[in-house]
């Protein structure tokens, strides 16, 4: 799967709740979600895998798992460098944005930037795709600025960085 294809498809797992559909392959769907999916403030709409392989609302399914508890921890500067420079940049709204979708999945969008540019996008080119979607441009900047911090520097100067 091309880059730019690759981009599309997180971004647009990062916003289920906006009436998009988002395509699923049975075959990926191995692992039932994480405990977090469940604190979701917007259940409308959504479908998940359950553990048995059939689609089913993420209403039905958090309905059926009362007892998971939803992730209460904080978003910290534990972990790679990466989420490290995306809570340095992010503002307010990116940090509640970032933690409606959970960690891994701002730092699986953050490693699809640089390799977007290295296949020849532009920097122009990305934004167009991130303002297409419902996503909040305080938190395509700050993931993007954070992906190339730590990941592709030679961009820096893209956008508005020397180092």
């Amino acid at each position: 799967m091309n880059n730019h294809c690759f981009l599309v498809r997180v971004i647009a797992l990062l916003t289920p709740w906006v009436g998009m559909a988002t395509p699923i392959h049975a075959q990926e769907a191995i692992a039932p979600p994480s405990r977090g999916i469940c604190a979701m403030q917007y259940y409308s709409g959504l479908a998940t895998i359950d553990t048995d392989g059939q689609v089913v609302s993420l209403e039905d399914y958090c309905r059926a798992f009362p007892s998971v508890a939803p992730e209460t921890a904080p978003i910290s500067v534990e972990g790679n460098k990466f989420w490290q420079a995306f809570l340095t940049a992010a503002s307010p709204a990116a940090l509640a944005f970032a933690e409606s979708t959970g960690q891994q999945a701002v730092i699986d969008y953050g490693m699809t930037i640089c390799p977007y540019l290295d296949d020849g996008g532009s920097l122009p080119e990305l934004r167009q795709i991130q303002s297409s979607l419902p996503i909040p441009p305080s938190f395509d900047v700050a993931v993007t600025v954070a992906a190339i911090h730590t990941n592709c520097p030679e961009y820096r100067a893209g956008i508005g960085r020397r180092e």
